[in-house]
C-alpha cells in the first residue's frame, strides 16, 4: 500500500527544477471508475504499463504489470482521458519527491511524495519551496485531471524565501524536512580569575593614560539612586 501527499509548485520552481535535473516525460490514460477499481494505461519514454488501483479497509493499494509499448499506445487511444506531464526526480534528504508539469489537459505544476504508510506520510513536513497541499482535493487527483480537467483555481505564489530553499534543495544541502528547531544558546564560559586590573584613578583615567568606563555594582548604583533621592527631597523643602 503507498500513501501519496500531494503539493502544487510555482511554474518558475517547475522550470528551474526541470532545468537543473532534467525529466521524463510520461502519459497516463484512463478508464472511468467501477466498483471502487481505477484502471488506466502508462506509458513513458521506455516502457508501458497497465496499472490497477482498487480501494480496501487499509486504504488504496496498485498492481503495475509491464506490457509492450505498441500494446499501451493502442490501450491509450480507447481511454476515456489522458493526462500528459514531465516527472523530475529530486532528492529531499533521504526521500525522493517527483515534481510533474501538465501538458495536457491543463497547465499545472505539483510536487508528489509517496509513503509506505499513512503514518510515515504524517511525519513528512513539506519544504518551504512547496506550495499549498492539495492531498484531498479530488480534483487534483490524476484520474480526475484525466477525466475532467483541471477544476481548482488554486496557485502557488513564489517567495524570495521560499526560492532560497529551493536553491538549497537542489545542491543537496537540506538533511532532511523537518519542522524547524531553535538554535542552542551558547552562554559565555565563566571568566577565569586572572591578575588583577589597574584601578582607574579619580579623574578617570588609568595609570597608563587611557579612560576607562567603570562597571558600577548593583550597591553602586543603588546608592547612586538613594542620594538623588535624597537631594531631589531636600530641594523640594520649604525654607
Amino acid at each position: 500500500m503507498t500513501t501519496t501527499r500531494r503539493f502544487l509548485l510555482a511554474p518558475s520552481f517547475a522550470r528551474l527544477i526541470l532545468r537543473e535535473r532534467g525529466g521524463t516525460r510520461q502519459i497516463e490514460g484512463y478508464f472511468p471508475e467501477r466498483d471502487g477499481r481505477i484502471s488506466s494505461v502508462l506509458l513513458d519514454d521506455r516502457k508501458g504499463f497497465l496499472v490497477l488501483r482498487y480501494h480496501h479497509q487499509n486504504g488504496l493499494s496498485e498492481e503495475r504489470t509491464e506490457v509492450p509499448q505498441s500494446h499501451a499506445e493502442a490501450l491509450l487511444d480507447v481511454t476515456a482521458g489522458e493526462i500528459d506531464y514531465v516527472r523530475s526526480r529530486l532528492s529531499v534528504g533521504s526521500r525522493d519527491v517527483f515534481v510533474d508539469q501538465f501538458i495536457r489537459p491543463n497547465p499545472l505544476h505539483m510536487v508528489t511524495a509517496e509513503f509506505e504508510s499513512d503514518a510515515e506520510a504524517r511525519d513528512f513536513y513539506p519544504l518551504p519551496w512547496f506550495g499549498p497541499e492539495v492531498t484531498s482535493d479530488r480534483h487534483y487527483g490524476y484520474a480526475a485531471l484525466a477525466l475532467h480537467g483541471r477544476l481548482g483555481t488554486r496557485e502557488a505564489e513564489p517567495s524570495n524565501a521560499a526560492l532560497g530553499h529551493l536553491l538549497d534543495s537542489l545542491e543537496n544541502r537540506f538533511a532532511d524536512a523537518r519542522p524547524p528547531q531553535r538554535a542552542p544558546i551558547n552562554r559565555p564560559a565563566p571568566r577565569q580569575a586572572g591578575p588583577a586590573e589597574p584601578q582607574p584613578l579619580s579623574n578617570g583615567l588609568s595609570p597608563d593614560g587611557s579612560r576607562q568606563l567603570r562597571q558600577a555594582s548593583l550597591d553602586d548604583v543603588q546608592a547612586a539612586m538613594m542620594r538623588e533621592i535624597e537631594r531631589t527631597l531636600l530641594n523640594q523643602r520649604p525654607y
